[in-house]
C-alpha cells in the first residue's frame, strides 16, 4: 500500500512510525510520535519526571532503530551501563512496533543543568552502550561503544557511526508539562551508499539551525512533517508507516520457563520454601505468584 502525504494518520496525535527516502535515495529518514509509549512506561515504573526524560528518550530510540526490520520478529536490545544515578536502563524494541524497557532507577532526583532544565547528562557521566540485533540468523549482532555525551541521541549516533558504519543525525524529545508526558518524539536521518561530501555539508547545516523538535510539535507540526522540515527536498518519498506501542510480552508460561531454566540447587531451595515464590517481569512490574507444589513440579 503507499503512502502519499494526504494519508490522514500523518496528522493524528496517534503513536507511528514513518520513514522516507530523500536526495534521490541517498538519504533514509525515519520519525517518531512516542507520546503513548512514553506516558505507559511511566504508569508502569512510576517514574520521576527525569526518569521519565532519560527511559522516554531510550524508548524512542529503540524505536527508530527497529525501523529498519523487515520481520516482525526481528527485534533489538540496547542497554545503556552508567557510572551516574542512573546506573542503567534497558530497552526491546520489535519489528513489530512495539517495545519495553526498564530503569534502575525509577525516581531519580531533578538534576538540572545551568539552563535550569532538567539534564539527563548529569545523571548519565561515563559508560557504555551495548545493542544486540536479533534477525533470526545463527547468532545475534552485538556491538558495544562508550558513551559519549549521556544525551541518549548523541550516544545512540555515535553507535551507529563506530559499530555499523552508518553516519546520521538523531533527534530525541521527551517533552513535560510538570510530571505529565505533553509530548514525545523521534527523528533520524541516515547517510546511505553514494551520499556526497556536498551532500553532507547541506545536511550539516540544516541540522546546526533546526531547532528542538518539542518546540515544532507545540507548534503543531507532525512527525512526518519533522522529516520534511529538516530535509527541505521537494522529491522527498515516504515509504512506510507503522503503529508503535509499549508491550510486554511476558507471561506465566514464560515466567516457568525461566524458573525451570535455573540449575538445580536453585530449584531445590525455591521449592523448599513452604511460601512458594513470586517473580515480578522488570518491563511492567507483573507479578507472578508460583507456589511450592508448582515449584517442586519443576524437579526431577
Amino acid at each position: 500500500m503507499s503512502l502519499n502525504w494526504d494519508d490522514p494518520r500523518l496528522a493524528a496525535p496517534d503513536d507511528y512510525l514513518v520513514t522516507a527516502l530523500a536526495a534521490d535515495g541517498r538519504v533514509r529518514l525515519v520519525a517518531c510520535r512516542s507520546r503513548a509509549v512514553v506516558q505507559e512506561a511511566q504508569r508502569l515504573h512510576g517514574l520521576s519526571p527525569l526518569s521519565t526524560l532519560a527511559l522516554g528518550r531510550f524508548l524512542t530510540g529503540g524505536l527508530l532503530f527497529a525501523s529498519s526490520f523487515k520481520e516482525e520478529h526481528d527485534n533489538l536490545t540496547m542497554r545503556l551501563d552508567c557510572s551516574g544515578p542512573l546506573r542503567s536502563m534497558t530497552v526491546i524494541a520489535e519489528g513489530d512496533g512495539s517495545c519495553r524497557g526498564e530503569i534502575a532507577e525509577p525516581q531519580l532526583p531533578s538534576l538540572v543543568d545551568q539552563q535550569g532544565r532538567l539534564a539527563v547528562r548529569a545523571a548519565v557521566e561515563g559508560g557504555r552502550l551495548t545493542v544486540i540485533r536479533d534477525l533470526g540468523l545463527r547468532e545475534p549482532y552485538v556491538g558495544t561503544v562508550p558513551l559519549v555525551s549521556g544525551e541518549i541521541a548523541q550516544d545512540l549516533i555515535s553507535y551507529l557511526y563506530h559499530s555499523e558504519q552508518r553516519p546520521g543525525v538523531m533527534f530525541l524529545s521527551v517533552d513535560l508539562d510538570g510530571n505529565q508526558v505533553h509530548d514525545a518524539a523521534g527523528l533520524l536521518l541516515e547517510a546511505l551508499p553514494g551520499v556526497d561530501d556536498a551532500l553532507l555539508e547541506r545536511i550539516e547545516q540544516r541540522v546546526a539551525g533546526f531547532p528542538e523538535i518539542s518546540y515544532w510539535l507545540r507548534e503543531g507540526f507532525s512527525p512526518a512533517q519533522l522529516m520534511d522540515l529538516l530535509m527541505g527536498d521537494p522529491g522527498i518519498h515516504l515509504l512506510e508507516l507503522r503503529e508503535v506501542s509499549y508491550r510486554c510480552r511476558c507471561s506465566r508460561e514464560r515466567m516457568r520457563r525461566n524458573l525451570a531454566a535455573l540449575g538445580l540447587g536453585d530449584r531445590e531451595e525455591l521449592a523448599a520454601d513452604p511460601d512458594g515464590i513470586d517473580l515480578i517481569c522488570h518491563f511492567c512490574n507483573r507479578s507472578y505468584h508460583f507456589s511450592q507444589t508448582e515449584l517442586g513440579e519443576l524437579l526431577p
